[in-house]
C-alpha cells in the first residue's frame, strides 16, 4: 500500500490491500463484512430491531432541540474499535485539534487563550452528522487505501439513519426548520454519534478547516484551537450491551 501523491509515507496504518484481507483481519467472512458495511443501505430499510446495526435514542440538547445518539451493537462496535486502533488513530490530526487526541485535552485546548482580552467561541451544528460517507472514504483514499477498501472502511464507519427513527424526532420545543435540516443530514450516510470511530474521523475530516482557521487566527496575532465532544454524557439503553 503506497500513500497517494503528497501523503506522508510514515502513517503506521494497517496494510489492507483488498476487502478480503480486511475481512481476514477483522475475523469475519466476506458476506459478514458486506453486511456490516451496508453499502447498499439495506439496513436503513428495515424496522426489525434484530436486523439493525445500531440502537437509537433522541436526547435533548443542553441548548435547544435534540441530538440522536446512535450506538453500534456489539459486533460492529468491536470492528470499529479495531479500525480506530489500527487504521484511524495512526493518522495525524492538525496541531489545533484537542478533542479525542492522545496527550491532549481540555487543558491544552484552553491554554493558548488564558489571559487573552478577547476570546471568540464558535459551535459547529450537527458536527458528526455533517461528515458524509464520501468525506470519510476520501480520507481513507488520501492515506493510500485502494478504492474498494476505502469504500468498505467508509461503510463500516458511517450509517444512514432509518426513516422510522427520523420520524420519531421529537417536535416539542424544537425549531421545525432545524429539525428538517437535522433529519436531512441524518438520512444520508454520516458519522454516527456513538460509534468509537466517529470522533477521530470527524477530526480528520476537519483537517483543512483547522489549518485554514489557524492561519487566519495567526494573521491577527490570535490563537485557534478546536475541541470536539460527544455533547451529552447520557448513557444508551443497556438492555443489550454494545
Amino acid at each position: 500500500m503506497v500513500p497517494v501523491s503528497g501523503a506522508p509515507a510514515a502513517f503506521s496504518v494497517a496494510p489492507v490491500p483488498t476487502p478480503g484481507d480486511l475481512a481476514g483481519r477483522l475475523g469475519v467472512t466476506a458476506a459478514e463484512l458486506d453486511w456490516f458495511a451496508d453499502l447498499r443501505r439495506i439496513n436503513t430499510r428495515t424496522r426489525y430491531e434484530r436486523l439493525l446495526h445500531y440502537r437509537y435514542e433522541w436526547v435533548r440538547k443542553a441548548s435547544v432541540g435534540y441530538r440522536l445518539l446512535e450506538a453500534p451493537k456489539a459486533r460492529l462496535k468491536g470492528i470499529q474499535r479495531w479500525l480506530l486502533r489500527e487504521v484511524v488513530e495512526p493518522i495525524p490530526v492538525a496541531p489545533s485539534t484537542h478533542g479525542f487526541v492522545r496527550g491532549r485535552g481540555v487543558c491544552s485546548f484552553v491554554a493558548p487563550h488564558v489571559g487573552r482580552a478577547v476570546v471568540v467561541r464558535l459551535d459547529l451544528r450537527d458536527f458528526f452528522a455533517s461528515v458524509s460517507r464520501a468525506r470519510v472514504v476520501a480520507t481513507f483514499r488520501r492515506v493510500g487505501y485502494p478504492k474498494s477498501v476505502a469504500l468498505t472502511l467508509g461503510g463500516l464507519c458511517t450509517a444512514a439513519t432509518p426513516l422510522h427513527v427520523l420520524a420519531g424526532h421529537p417536535r416539542e420545543g424544537v425549531d421545525l426548520a432545524q429539525r428538517f435540516l437535522a433529519n436531512a443530514r441524518l438520512k444520508d450516510p454520516h458519522l454516527p454519534a456513538g460509534a468509537p470511530t466517529s470522533p477521530a474521523l470527524a477530526n480528520l475530516a476537519a483537517w483543512r478547516l483547522d489549518r485554514r482557521l489557524a492561519a487566519l487566527a495567526s494573521g491577527f496575532g490570535a490563537a485557534f484551537t478546536r475541541y470536539a465532544s460527544h455533547g451529552s454524557r447520557r448513557s444508551m439503553p443497556r438492555a443489550a450491551p454494545g
